[in-house]
């Protein structure tokens, strides 16, 4: 998976990314994603860290171990290609 494009849905944010790592642990593969453009996901969890009291917003730069079934292996040039086609 290392170098895979992927997508991940956080509620009705998309999340799109790079796998940088992968590892197997209990027979399950989790894997680390480096997102771009992903400041709606950073606001979001803050937010939601503050309004829980909790000062300790995830990370930036590690947002830990995302399990393979939580995220979705995708082609960049298909999906450009597929959404130029709602183009008005």
């Amino acid at each position: 998976m290392l170098g895979k494009k992927v997508w991940n849905k956080f509620g009705t944010i998309l999340r799109f990314g790079t796998v940088t790592t992968e590892k197997t642990e209990n027979g399950w593969k989790f894997v680390k994603v480096d997102w771009v453009d992903d400041e709606s996901f950073r606001n979001s969890t803050a937010w939601k860290a503050k309004m829980r009291g909790n000062d300790d917003a995830i990370p930036i730069n590690d947002l830990g171990w995302y399990r393979m079934d939580k995220i979705t292996e995708f082609s960049p040039v298909k999906t450009i290609k597929t959404l130029e086609k709602l183009k008005l």
